[in-house]
Order: C-alpha cells, then sequence, then structure tokens
C-alpha cells in the first residue's frame, strides 16, 4: 500500500471506526500488529459496545502454551459459567498448536476455516505409529501398514508384514524376504525401540523419535510439521495426570466436530477466518 500511494501520489484516507469487533479486541488487536514492519500507522478505535474479556499471550514451547490454556479456559468457566470461549491466532500454523492441545485435552471445540490438523497426513501417521507402540496389539496392526505403504513400500510386502505383526507380535523377527526390505526391516526395529522407550517411561522421547521417523519420509513440508505438532500435543498438559494411552485414546476417538449450540464448544480461528 505504501508502495501504491508512493508512485500514484495517492492520498491517504483510513477508515478507522470498527463497527464489528469490541473495544476489548480492537484493543488487543492493534498490540499484536503495532510493530509489523512496513505497517501503514493507523489507530483504530471500536464504535461497538463493550463486553467480554480478551486475554493475550505468546508462548514459544508448546508446552507452556497448553498449560496457560488449560488454566484459562478452567478459570473462566469457574467464574462465568455458561459464558462462551473463541480462541484466535494470527496462523493456522498457530491455529494447528491450539487444536491439537484441545484435542488431546478433551475439550469440545469447532474450528472455524481452515483443515483439521488430525486430517492431515502427518499427524495421522504420527497418531496411528504411536497408538501402534503403546498399545501394541493386532488391532493396530493396520497402522504400521499404513506408514509402510506411505513410504512407498509395495502394497504385497506391506500385506505380508501386516500379516506377521497379527500372527507373531511387534517383536517377533522378520522372515527373510521382508527382513531383506531395509524399509520394513527399518521400520520394525524402529517400533521395538519406540515401544520399549514407552514401556519405560520414556514417553516424550519416543514421540519425537517417531515425529523424526515421520519426516525423513514425508512427502511435504506440511505432513513433516504436523507430525511434529502432534507430538508435541501428545505429550499433554505437565501438569496432566492423564497417561499416554489415555490421550492417544481422546485423540483417536474424538470428532472435532460439536453441537454449536453447545455452550460449552470453544470456537478456535484464525484473525483473518474470524471476520467472515
Amino acid at each position: 500500500m505504501n508502495e501504491f500511494a508512493s508512485q500514484t501520489n495517492a492520498e491517504d484516507y483510513f477508515l478507522d471506526e470498527c463497527y464489528r469487533c469490541a473495544p476489548e479486541i480492537v484493543e488487543i488487536s492493534g498490540k499484536v500488529i503495532e510493530n509489523n514492519l512496513a505497517r501503514i500507522p493507523k489507530k483504530i478505535k471500536s464504535m461497538a459496545p463493550a463486553g467480554g474479556e480478551v486475554k493475550h499471550a505468546r508462548y514459544d514451547e508448546m508446552e507452556d502454551q497448553f498449560e496457560a490454556l488449560d488454566g484459562w479456559i478452567k478459570e473462566i468457566r469457574a467464574e462465568r459459567p455458561g459464558q462462551t470461549i473463541g480462541i484466535l491466532a494470527r496462523t493456522n500454523r498457530g491455529l494447528d498448536d491450539v487444536e491439537a492441545m484441545l484435542r488431546v485435552g478433551e475439550y469440545k471445540y469447532r474450528r472455524i476455516g481452515g483443515k483439521s490438523i488430525w486430517d492431515t497426513q502427518g499427524a495421522g501417521l504420527l497418531l496411528g505409529l504411536a497408538e501402534l507402540a503403546t498399545f501394541r496389539t493386532h488391532i493396530e496392526a493396520p497402522n504400521a501398514a499404513n506408514a509402510l505403504a506411505w513410504a512407498q513400500v509395495p502394497q504385497g510386502t506391506v500385506a505380508e508384514y501386516r500379516q506377521h505383526i497379527i500372527d507373531r507380535g511387534l517383536f517377533a523377527g522378520l522372515p527373510g524376504r521382508l527382513a531383506d526390505d531395509s524399509r520394513v526391516s527399518g521400520l520394525h526395529e524402529q517400533m521395538a525401540i519406540w515401544a520399549g522407550m514407552i514401556i519405560d517411561g520414556m514417553e516424550g522421547p519416543a514421540l519425537n523419535c517417531i515425529a523424526a521417523w515421520v519426516t525423513d519420509h514425508a512427502r511435504t513440508a506440511v505432513d513433516s510439521k504436523t507430525a511434529w505438532i502432534a507430538a508435541k500435543a501428545l505429550k499433554g498438559n505437565p501438569s496432566s495426570k492423564a497417561t499416554l494411552a489415555q490421550r492417544i485414546r481422546s485423540v483417536a476417538m474424538g470428532s472435532g466436530k460439536a453441537d454449536e449450540s453447545d455452550p460449552d464448544v470453544i470456537d478456535i480461528a484464525t484473525m483473518h477466518g474470524a471476520k467472515g
């Protein structure tokens, strides 16, 4: 806009009155963007009536953000029962963090705009492998097959490995043909390591290792990013007593879809998406 004005000698005319948002939102939004580079200076004022409360924070670590969000939600619901809650993020990447944390924390939410992080290949694969390494039963065997198919292993080999896990279990040695395929033997060895780490209580490092495997085989940068977000979210709120198994089940069984009329549903959106 600055370049356009300079090239055309255009006169600036500021639309600085907002009729959509309450003063509390306008004030916080202004503070968020006031230090943006190459921004045309302007002061927006709200013409809407005051109402509600806005909290703003930034955290470098996802675990700290998780704990703060969980605390705020519980505080608001305790002090103002029945009041609806909304969470805004600057970008879809930031909103992915929020959604992942809410699903793991078993909160009901509605994502306005954008694709659910749990519907992406990276996060879905991370969840599936974490589920297999945690529960280690034949029910989760298809998750390993999905991982190998994602790594472009031939379908016949994938089916053979899946049946091997169902018949012999996760820790049994591989027969010759499967052992000769480095992609299969590599995942099989890693699965045993991840499972052992989880059994020994090293859940966080195990999730990091699974995310690293997904990254090594990722087809897009987005797959890698969503896998790491899912891994961090599954580590859970540091103050929560929920086990990894419980967190995985809450994510796997949740749909992210909620009744819009339910006051307990938390609306989440990017700042841009919330304009609509």
